[in-house]
Order: C-alpha cells, then sequence, then structure tokens
C-alpha cells in the first residue's frame, strides 16, 4: 500500500520465533519489600473454591482482586469505575509447590481468563448472583472439580509456570497508634510505626501450563462445565 514502509529498514528484515523463557524468581523470606515471583514447572493443588460477587462487569477486565483478605472490594481490580450490577464470579485458595518443594498459599484467586480458557465453556450468566452459585451443590461441586482436574492434569504433563507477586504481612504498633476515641488523623502517618507479622501474602497473577505441547486440548476442553446449562438442569 504505497511506497512509505511502514519500517524503515536498511536492508532487510529476518522473522525469528524465539523461545522466551523468563528466569525462575523466588521470594526472599526475610524482605520487608514487594517482591515479585515467577516459578516454573509449579505443581498447584486446589485448596477450596466458590463463587463471589464482584463490581466489575467490564468483559474487558480480568476480575483479578475481586476479593483481598476476605474482603469484597469496592472498585474492580483494574481500578475502573464500578459496575452497574455485581456479577459472580469464581474464586479458589491455591496451593504451590515449586520443583525445589518450596510452598505456599495463594488465596482468592480469581481471573476471568483463567476460568474462561480451562474451566468454563461459557461466562457464568450475570442474572445469576454468587448466593445462587454456591447454594446449588451440584454448581459448586462440579466448579470445584473441574478446577481440580485441570490442575491434576497439567501437574502430571510438565506442571505451571505461576507469577505473581507478594508482600509481608503488617501489624500496627499499638504505641505509635492514635489513642481510642482520638481523631486517628491528629497521627501523622510518619509517627506510626509497623511490624513484619511474619506471614507473607501471595497474590498469583498468571498460571500458563509450563509445557503446552505435552497438553492434549481434547482432554483439557473435557474438564469444561457449562454452568448455564447446569442451571438449567438444578
Amino acid at each position: 500500500m504505497g511506497d512509505t514502509p511502514i519500517l524503515p529498514v536498511e536492508k532487510w528484515m529476518i522473522p525469528v520465533s524465539p523461545v522466551l523463557q523468563w528466569p525462575e524468581k523466588n521470594v526472599v523470606s526475610s524482605s520487608q519489600r514487594l517482591q515479585g515471583f515467577y516459578i516454573t514447572g509449579a505443581q498447584l493443588e486446589l485448596d477450596g473454591g466458590n463463587f463471589i460477587s464482584s463490581n466489575c462487569n467490564g468483559h474487558f477486565c480480568d476480575q483479578q482482586g475481586a476479593h483481598v483478605n476476605g474482603r469484597e472490594q469496592e472498585r474492580c481490580a483494574c481500578f475502573q469505575n464500578s459496575g452497574s450490577r455485581r456479577i459472580a464470579v469464581f474464586s479458589c485458595n491455591i496451593m504451590v509447590t515449586s520443583r525445589a518443594g518450596f510452598t505456599f498459599s495463594a488465596d482468592y484467586f480469581t481471573s476471568r481468563h483463567f476460568y474462561k480458557t480451562y474451566a468454563f465453556e461459557t461466562a457464568i450468566p450475570t442474572t445469576t448472583s454468587a448466593s445462587e452459585l454456591n447454594n446449588n451443590f451440584a454448581i459448586e461441586e462440579a466448579a470445584s472439580d473441574c478446577v481440580h482436574g485441570v490442575f491434576e492434569y497439567v501437574n502430571n504433563n510438565g506442571g505451571w509456570d505461576v507469577d505473581g507477586w507478594a508482600k509481608p504481612g503488617l501489624i500496627l504498633d499499638q504505641a505509635t497508634a492514635p489513642a481510642q476515641g482520638a481523631n486517628p488523623f491528629q497521627a501523622a502517618p510518619m509517627q506510626q510505626e509497623y511490624f513484619n507479622t511474619g506471614n507473607i501474602n501471595y497474590h498469583i497473577v498468571s498460571m500458563v501450563p509450563s509445557s503446552p505441547a505435552q497438553l492434549n486440548l481434547i482432554t483439557m476442553n473435557a474438564f469444561k462445565i457449562d454452568i448455564a446449562a447446569l442451571l438449567r438442569e438444578n
């Protein structure tokens, strides 16, 4: 289309197909800073799952962080405006074990992309509430069995590449906290001190199979469930 090249090149371009492999990065337990981690070939274990409510109904939002420390967030994780209606999303607690044997737990994992890719044939109906799904034992069990099956199948075929971030838990030193009944804004933030609780909170951002070429697509799709169909049946 025309004589003007999109990319100015002196000679020619050589297309390549690189295999990008990020170096594994573990969390330093003694650090009090926010850290990122990347683990390859990890084993995942489902440690419980249920449906929760989210204020975000955007189709382009991954709905991560819908719940933080067990509390529903007023705005979605991508910090857009709150949705006009609450929708149900699936949340699960995950035990992650690295190839070196290091294990940690990540709770309240929500991801529209992950569940759409590996778990649900169709989207959760927007007219269905989280409580309605949780009160339907057949659906709640089917969703948990589905995720468990996907975890196990990929575990046995190369494992998972897991990335995310971790941060140590902090607790306010009561000696620097505002007096009971006092205006909390009277104490300047710099005057308050926090201590490391010794617990590290892990937050998973994404989980993808480490060796996708080893997976059978028909087998993977067989784990998926159709929540809309299950609602009609139950």
